[in-house]
């Protein structure tokens, strides 16, 4: 019991850490899909996914 309950923090731990690295990830790509397309509106919401992405990654860096 006691090992189940070791192996379900485990794997909630590896899911949070690497969810938050994906969610960055997904921004960024987003935005820098969306940002190429030449429609302004496209290209705004493609910077503030970009930004949002990056200020993502850069706090998971900094504070693990």
């Amino acid at each position: 019991m006691a090992q189940e309950n070791s192996t379900k923090q485990t794997v909630k731990k590896f899911t949070q850490s690497y969810s938050e690295e994906g969610l960055a990830t997904l921004l960024i790509v987003l935005g820098t899909i969306l940002f190429v397309f030449p429609e302004p509106i496209t290209s705004v919401t493609g910077v503030i996914l970009l930004l949002i992405g990056a200020a993502l990654w850069f706090t998971d860096w900094v504070w693990g």
